[in-house]
């Protein structure tokens, strides 16, 4: 089954359908907000690096924009918020991002609050996303973290940073993939799945062990980035009941 189309509502349910082996534990690792990582690796410097390693991002950011921290003043939760993020970045316009958000927002104020975040991630946001959108409609393509070329048609230059950014997101899960594949077999273990940016391992009971060679390989991936400055975080767990304890 495709795990990654597992419907929310219903998520807990059909998780716990998915079970370990009799003798046997679910070990399960995934990057921890990869792709505002990368965002901040391309940004190559600003706000978003401290924060993601020391708090929550998107709290973080509802208070630059909406000028509290006390989330239950801001128009639109924090998960809405963090939706809305991401479909900026993928070249919502505000229209788009109001109906992203939801909540009665209005393609104004949509527009309003985009110009808010990007004015608090400051003018590498700016230099990087129209210098992406020049060479796509220059060159026709970006090149993600392994050096693919990443074709975008020039009409649909706006969505070049979501190309970069996803595709060397998924630079880095295949680059975790061969080496934990390698690693967990050597162990006597077996990869048996992805989860978007997540992977699971068909494991021994002493599941510790097997988690934290599998950090380790997934982790490896930041060895991509030439100048040193990507930092991967991983987190993960060992499950012995079924694939909902995992989430």
């Amino acid at each position: 089954p495709n795990m990654q189309n597992i419907p929310v509502r219903s998520g807990p349910e059909m998780r716990s359908m998915f079970i370990p082996r009799a003798g046997r534990q679910l070990v399960v690792a995934d990057y921890s907000s990869i792709e505002l990582r990368l965002l901040d690796y391309y940004m190559n410097g600003g706000p978003l690096g401290d924060i993601i390693e020391e708090g929550d991002p998107f709290l973080w950011l509802g208070e630059q924009v909406f000028g509290t921290s006390d989330a239950s003043l801001w128009p639109i939760g924090r998960g809405p918020l963090k939706n809305g993020f991401y479909a900026m970045t993928y070249g919502a316009g505000g229209p788009r991002f109001a109906e992203t958000v939801g909540g009665g927002m209005t393609p104004e104020e949509g527009r309003a609050v985009i110009k808010k975040i990007k004015a608090v991630l400051g003018p590498k946001y700016k230099t990087l996303d129209k210098g992406i959108q020049y060479k796509i409609r220059t060159g026709g393509f970006v090149t993600t973290l392994a050096g693919r070329e990443q074709h975008v048609p020039a009409d649909k230059a706006y969505v070049g940073l979501n190309a970069l950014i996803q595709g060397s997101a998924a630079d880095i899960l295949k680059h975790a993939l061969v080496e934990s594949s390698a690693s967990m077999r050597a162990m006597g273990a077996d990869l048996i799945l992805t989860v978007h940016d997540e992977i699971v391992v068909d494991a021994p009971d002493d599941g510790e062990d097997y988690l934290g060679a599998l950090k380790d390989c997934m982790v490896s991936a930041q060895a991509l980035a030439s100048n040193g400055r990507l930092r991967l975080k991983v987190d993960g767990t060992c499950v012995t009941t079924s694939y909902a304890e995992a989430k």
